[in-house]
């Protein structure tokens, strides 16, 4: 049998930082957090700026997404960034990023063995009749099948940056560790100028 596949949900790209993390860990720990009810979220939305080698790393990585994925040669401006704390009992519902191209999110702390992962979910339906027995989206050999499946868990692995499309829902599960989850999110658009002037869809 041959297997043609024909559409697929954008990737999820994993990259690994290997910078200083400790200045990172300085400045997460001044930064002052509110919580919305499920996390804590940084006051400051641009925390990137006080982190420039991440920060340069971050871009690097989303240029290197939209070339090899998408195909685009654009150059990345990376928006709003901040960093989220999920203390033990806490998640976050499913949502997806608008205004926005790319996002990612960078792991500073976790239990990457029983921690939350990042629960990225499809809106793809392949099958209307699921014959098998056991759990959806799984094989006989417990593993992923990504034909059928329609959630998907990433271990949140400190160092680990994951870059994905900024339509893809992703959640955050109850942290049922006695760890904190650190991260630090972040929106990207494409530098201006992008797109072809003789599509009619030229951004300037």
């Amino acid at each position: 049998m041959n297997i043609i596949n024909t559409f697929s949900m954008p990737p999820v790209c994993a990259f690994d930082y290997k910078g200083d993390m400790q200045t990172i860990i300085d400045v997460v720990k001044k930064l002052k957090y509110s919580s919305d009810g499920s996390n804590s979220k940084s006051e400051n939305k641009y925390v990137l700026d006080q982190l420039p080698e991440l920060e340069a790393f971050c871009n690097e990585c989303c240029v290197k997404y939209a070339k090899e994925i998408c195909g685009a040669n654009s150059g990345i401006t990376i928006q709003q960034s901040w960093v989220n704390i999920n203390y033990t009992g806490d998640s976050a519902e499913s949502h997806w990023h608008s205004n926005s191209y790319l996002s990612g999110v960078f792991y500073i702390a976790s239990n990457a063995k029983d921690g939350s992962p990042i629960r990225f979910h499809s809106a793809l339906r392949g099958f209307s009749y699921y014959p098998n027995e056991g759990k959806w989206g799984y094989d006989e050999d417990g593993e992923l099948n990504p034909y059928t499946s329609s959630t998907c868990d990433l271990a949140s692995i400190p160092t680990k940056l994951l870059i994905f499309s900024s339509l893809l829902p992703h959640s955050v599960p109850t942290n049922k560790s006695k760890d904190a989850r650190v991260s630090l999110s972040f929106n990207t658009t494409p530098t201006r100028p992008f797109g072809d002037e003789n599509r009619l869809n030229r951004i300037t």
